[in-house]
């Protein structure tokens, strides 16, 4: 006997953004990954099951493919700038240390770093969301849907948007150049 395979027609549809997330009218910026928006819109009211680890990225045709980090690790590597550091130039000439990350708590309950004291400036609108509340609100939302869902995917990417020539998205089987 041969198995029954059933297949969901769905159209789909995905946008570059390059490093900013575009939220609630405002952008910001990941310096560390590139964003693709996407939107999912089945034909039919079965429901699929999303999630951002089924999305690969292909960048400048090269075989090796991106996979997704999670908003968590994106909004992560916002609100930490040590999170995701390469080699740093660090030197030490008697009490003064040049080039050393600054220190910030990774839970509640951690030494705090000492403030330092910010130059007096009329203050500013702030905007509504932080950089890392933004991403994660933002992100593709995962788990089964019946209707048109749609978000933001995260890939790890330091690189200029200069040097990015091409971009593929591949998901289950399917590939979409991305503009």
């Amino acid at each position: 006997m041969l198995p029954l395979l059933f297949f969901v027609a769905l159209d789909w549809k995905a946008e570059l953004c390059g490093h900013t997330v575009p939220h609630a009218g405002t952008t910001y910026f990941t310096p560390n990954h590139l964003v693709v928006e996407v939107e999912v819109l089945p034909d039919r009211a079965s429901p699929i099951r999303l999630s951002a680890s089924q999305f690969q990225l292909r960048v400048n045709g090269k075989k090796e493919l991106l996979a997704t980090e999670t908003p968590g690790m994106v909004a992560n590597s916002l609100k930490y700038e040590d999170w995701n550091q390469g080699p740093r130039l660090q030197g030490q000439a008697g009490p003064v240390v040049l080039g050393a990350p600054r220190t910030q708590p990774r839970f509640p309950g951690a030494p705090q770093p000492q403030p330092r004291p910010l130059p007096q400036t009329t203050p500013e609108k702030e905007p509504a969301k932080t950089d890392a509340e933004a991403v994660e609100e933002a992100a593709l939302p995962e788990g089964p849907t019946l209707g048109p869902t749609k978000g933001l995917i995260y890939f790890p990417y330091r690189g200029k948007m200069k040097s990015l020539k091409s971009a593929t998205l591949l998901w289950e089987g399917r590939e979409l150049k991305l503009h």
